[in-house]
């Protein structure tokens, strides 16, 4: 009886869902936030650089690179892959490190602490939602 329901946790809905419909949104606000801090370094010169700008910068290229790897997640899950997994295990991990490294710079320590702890919340959900689900386990198999 149990092994039949098994079977039917297959395709990306359910939990599975949960998790790609925020994660795509998500990296849409991303793409967003890298085009809008573009435009900010693209009205200063050389010569003005200073820690805001590289900051920024380092934002772009930070938040750039999270972009790429939840961008792949999204193509492997959809695909089925199963080495979609290990990838949002990876994209989690990476930003947990973004959200501590870059929030310590930009927000309040307050504001850092509460997006460091939901982070890592987050973050050890999903990755144990990825390594433990049964519907994970029925859809990345390819």
């Amino acid at each position: 009886m149990g092994g039949g329901n098994n079977k039917k946790l297959k395709g990306v809905g359910g939990w599975l869902l949960v998790f790609v419909i925020p994660w795509a949104i998500g990296t849409i606000w991303n793409i967003f936030n890298v085009v809008e801090g573009i435009s900010i370094l693209s009205v200063y010169s050389i010569k003005d650089i200073g820690t805001s700008l590289i900051l920024i910068f380092l934002y772009i290229v930070l938040t750039s690179i999270l972009i790429f790897l939840k961008i792949v997640c999204l193509i492997l899950i959809f695909k089925k892959k199963q080495k979609a997994i290990d990838w949002v295990i990876v994209t989690i991990v990476y930003g947990v490190l973004n959200a501590i490294f870059l929030g310590y710079f930009i927000v309040t320590l307050s504001k850092w602490i509460l997006s460091v702890s939901m982070n890592l919340v987050f973050g050890i959900i999903w990755i144990l939602y990825f390594k433990k689900s049964q519907r994970v386990k029925n859809t990345l198999i390819k």
